[in-house]
């Protein structure tokens, strides 16, 4: 009797733990979900800037005030170093658990991919997944524009590739 009243109550802790571990996480998940993609929206940008040099905040119908670009191949932990908060993408918290704990680190798997990270107050607000042939933010000097001096102008190469160069 006395074992069996042990085996229940162990079987009792080790469920409230387990709910306990499941209602944080996605407590956490929920909290730094970002539902919100601007990739429509920056794409519409590069097809409209040439050599006049135009304002990104101009295309995009939500209030911003950094832009984080995140190169290919950067894990998540990284990403959120750079950007300095957390945020996930995921549609549903099974894919979140299963993208954090399981398989990858949400890492941009392609060369011909980039990320740009839009933060309020320091915290994500959206992200846009771009194809760098479409305009390649990468290589300008700094990663990170406020939303006053995110102006950017297209130089074309010969091969028709879309290189993205700041501007004054």
């Amino acid at each position: 009797m006395y074992r069996k009243n042990i085996q229940k109550n162990l079987i009792l802790v080790l469920f409230s733990i387990a709910l306990f571990v499941i209602i944080s996480s996605y407590t956490h998940y929920r909290s730094n979900k970002v539902t919100h993609s601007s990739s429509n929206q920056v794409e519409y940008y590069l097809e409209n800037i040439s050599e006049e040099p135009i304002l990104l905040s101009r295309f995009l119908n939500f209030e911003w005030d950094e832009v984080y670009i995140i190169g290919p191949y950067t894990p998540n932990k990284k990403k959120h170093e750079i950007v300095g908060t957390t945020w996930y993408t995921n549609g549903t918290y099974i894919g979140y658990i299963l993208d954090t704990y399981l398989f990858y680190d949400g890492e941009i798997l392609a060369d011909s991919f980039q990320e740009l990270v839009f933060t309020r107050n320091n915290k994500v607000i959206s992200t846009a997944l771009l194809e760098r042939r479409n305009g390649d933010f990468l290589n300008l000097e700094q990663h990170v524009y406020n939303s006053s001096n995110a102006k950017f102008i297209i130089e074309k190469d010969e091969y028709f590739f879309k290189r993205v160069i700041h501007s004054q």
